[in-house]
């Protein structure tokens, strides 16, 4: 073992280093290490201008994805575990993070854990992220955003005219599609014609 006499922000960088080294890193655990890593250089700048992409750049990476494992850290722990286990994607918990509050992620993994079958991928994460930036999210629109009731197609209605009572008004050549059409435009030309 080296044993260095460094402070604590050059401790939290060297520890950082360190867990990069590890072959497989949890989405938690690499947005942590940014975490840390960024606030340290924040600290030892003395300012927090530059150190997301300071970061990026020693990590071979950019601005965008450092700053979408921070967010991840504001994910509430049981949603964390989800993305760390592959249950929900990393973006889709990004998405949560950087727009829904603690209290409603607690809302969202009610509901979640109530109807075990529905699955948070980008899309539902966004179209809660929309609802939270527009009106707030409740219990009644997370279930309906996760779980959408299929809507009932409305059934067509139609007027039923037996074909003895208007078939002397058209030729026999004429089809069933036909005889609709002029019936249409002849109500619409006697509507017309009532208006005047």
């Amino acid at each position: 073992a080296i044993v260095e006499n460094v402070d604590d922000n050059e401790a939290d960088l060297i520890f950082c280093d360190n867990l990069y080294h590890r072959k497989t890193l949890l989405p938690s655990e690499r947005g942590a290490a940014y975490k840390v890593q960024v606030e340290a250089l924040q600290r030892k700048a003395g300012t927090n201008c530059p150190s997301v992409s300071a970061v990026a750049a020693q990590m071979g990476t950019n601005r965008k994805e450092v700053y979408r494992y921070i967010k991840l850290m504001e994910l509430v722990p049981e949603f964390l575990n989800m993305v760390d286990n592959n249950e929900v994607p990393m973006m889709a918990g990004f998405t949560v993070a950087a727009s829904v509050p603690i209290q409603q992620q607690y809302e969202i993994l009610d509901v979640m854990e109530e109807l075990p079958n529905v699955q948070l991928d980008l899309k539902k994460a966004s179209a809660l992220s929309d609802e939270q930036k527009e009106h707030g999210l409740t219990e009644e629109t997370i279930r309906e955003i996760l779980a959408p009731t299929p809507k009932a197609k409305k059934k067509e209605e139609f007027l039923k005219v037996p074909m003895d009572r208007v078939r002397n008004f058209f030729s026999e050549a004429e089809t069933t599609e036909q005889m609709i059409e002029t019936v249409v435009e002849a109500l619409d030309f006697y509507n017309r014609d009532l208006e005047r």
